[in-house]
């Protein structure tokens, strides 16, 4: 005859097999639900200098079966960037990407109205501002990937 499991016996056992089933469940899924994504950082440099402003977006390449939301990020003063995906949510997707950076003519460094601004100069080539047009292509993996992104004044 089986003895009967005491009520915290029988919660532990509940909670083990709970947990096993979320961990579980949980394998190749991300938190936020959407595509799995790669973490990508790097630096952005212009004849082997950082650029100081601008923009940069990963587009997913589809004629090498990546699929996916358009990563981008704002390039800091030292030309670094973090790449971040609709809603927040850090990466871009895994698979392989066609890269464009791109910036205004002049950026306002002012953060409001009435503040004294400093136009900053951007010298970045036409040819990155489109993925159609650049030339860099790049893969993202699973994990955190450092991508730094060498731009020529003359591609």
């Amino acid at each position: 005859m089986q003895r009967p499991l005491n009520f915290a016996c029988r919660l532990c056992a509940s909670l083990t097999i709970l947990g096993g089933l979320l961990l579980g469940g949980l394998g190749g899924c991300n938190a936020g639900g959407g595509p799995d994504l790669g973490l990508v950082s790097g630096t952005v440099t212009l004849d082997g200098q950082p650029v100081s402003s601008g923009i940069i977006s990963f587009v997913p390449d589809e004629t090498r079966g990546s699929r996916g939301p358009v990563a981008s990020a704002i390039i800091s003063t030292e030309g670094r960037y973090t790449l971040h995906a609709p809603g927040r949510r850090p990466g871009a997707v895994i698979g392989f990407h066609k890269v464009a950076v791109a910036c205004p003519e002049t950026i306002s460094s002012g953060e409001s109205e009435g503040e004294e601004s400093e136009d900053i100069q951007c010298s970045i080539p036409a040819v990155y501002a489109s993925e159609e047009t650049s030339p860099i292509t790049v893969e993202v993996t699973a994990g955190n990937n450092t991508i730094d992104v060498e731009l020529k004044s003359t591609p």
